[in-house]
């Protein structure tokens, strides 16, 4: 069971993209069912024109909008980076849906978090000792986490080549991934 502090993040979160989303699809509904001349005028000879373009360029971005795919989220109390430097907008990062990577055993890193569930990522390009594991997985229960629950994943440069790059690993990084696919927290700091 989660928190209240924890569920209090929901509106936090949710309502902003609620709105945006609502907003956009009243839009698009009021001015297909306007009885306004004008604006029927305006839809008759302007809808071929903004067809070829919706269907050129922006079905990547509608569906990433409507679907919520493409949302992130600022930092609050489930979203945060303890990073050693600054990344890039394009690498895996807190608040932005986790990226699935295959892994050289068959499957992907989508297979690993099935389930509704918190599970935690860490990636590295070397080898960590099973000493340094098992210390690590101590820790993480014990603390104060968001999640001490949940399930912890090594993955080695190793095991999937395409998770280290498309998480953009300098050394190693470690991401909880929330149940919702986001990431919540992300660190570089073994």
């Amino acid at each position: 069971k989660a928190s209240s502090d924890l569920l209090e993040t929901y509106d936090f979160e949710r309502m902003p993209i609620a709105r945006k989303l609502l907003s956009f699809t009243d839009r698009i509904f009021s001015a297909g069912a306007s009885v306004n001349p004008a604006i029927k005028l305006a839809i008759r000879f302007l809808a071929p024109m903004l067809a070829k373009f919706v269907s050129n360029i922006a079905p990547r971005y509608m569906f990433g909008f409507v679907s919520q795919l493409n949302i992130h989220y600022h930092p609050n109390k489930t979203v945060k980076e303890d990073l050693s430097r600054p990344r890039g907008k394009e690498l895996a990062r807190a608040g932005r849906r986790a990226p699935d990577a295959q892994m050289k055993t068959g499957g992907s890193l989508f297979d690993l978090m099935k389930g509704y569930r918190f599970n935690v990522l860490v990636m590295s390009k070397r080898v960590i000792s099973e000493e340094a594991r098992q210390q690590f997985e101590k820790k993480w229960r014990a603390g104060e986490s968001l999640a001490p629950e949940a399930e912890i994943h090594w993955i080695s440069a190793e095991l999937s080549p395409a998770a280290i790059t498309r998480y953009g690993v300098d050394d190693v990084l470690i991401s909880l991934v929330r149940p919702d696919g986001y990431i919540g927290f992300q660190t570089d700091r073994f």
